[in-house]
């Protein structure tokens, strides 16, 4: 079990069974709160703590706007956190299976070059136009398509949509500052017209697979 430490006035600190502290503390609606400071060092947990005091200080004193407030903190939260929380979404505006593994596919490229890049952990402030051309680049020297980075590019600026949609963070016009490669210039396969021959054993074997039209 979680040892409770007592507080002084300005909120406490728990110690979780993992070991990281949690703080408790009431914010500026006058809600008592449980947040995690995910550090396992009890100086630095109450340091984080003074901080987020201090914030609600500050918002009850109205120098600081708590929406503003919001939007850093999200834009300072893991990537993966909001990418978690991206798929989740679709729990309640459901997606085929099909479209939710492309999304993932995307997005699990797109996020693997950002971490090379930076050569750390990247959050959400680090998602950025020019961080998402270099990855796409990345993947086109590495031998991609064009049409396959178009692909990364499209589930980046609907993930960027959603974000701006939920408050995130602003990333209106994402899509504009992030070109598409010219597919026309790099195409792998050409497409063309089944001759009729061709068209005739595909309804066949589509027939014997109980797939007639």
């Amino acid at each position: 079990m979680a040892t409770r430490k007592n507080g002084n006035g300005r909120g406490s600190l728990t110690r979780s069974d993992s070991g990281v502290w949690i703080a408790w503390y009431t914010d500026a609606s006058g809600t008592r709160r449980k947040r995690s400071t995910k550090v396992k060092t009890k100086g630095d947990a109450q340091r984080i703590l003074e901080r987020w005091i201090v914030e609600v200080q500050r918002i009850r004193e109205g120098l600081v706007d708590p929406e503003a407030l919001q939007r850093k903190r999200e834009l300072e939260r893991p990537l993966r956190e909001h990418v978690r929380e991206y798929f989740e979404n679709f729990q309640t505006t459901p997606r085929s299976e099909g479209s939710i593994r492309v999304k993932r596919h995307g997005l699990r490229k797109l996020f693997r070059h950002t971490r090379r890049l930076l050569e750390r952990e990247p959050t959400l402030a680090d998602l950025k136009p020019d961080l998402v051309r270099r990855a796409m680049k990345r993947e086109h020297d590495s031998g991609l398509s064009a049409r396959s980075c178009n692909g990364i590019r499209k589930e980046a600026v609907a993930f960027g949509n959603w974000l701006t949609q939920e408050g995130r963070a602003d990333l209106a016009g994402f899509g504009k500052r992030v070109p598409k490669f010219d597919e026309a210039l790099d195409r792998r396969r050409e497409r063309r017209v089944l001759a009729d021959a061709e068209l005739g054993r595909l309804f066949a074997v589509a027939a014997a697979n109980g797939r007639t039209l």
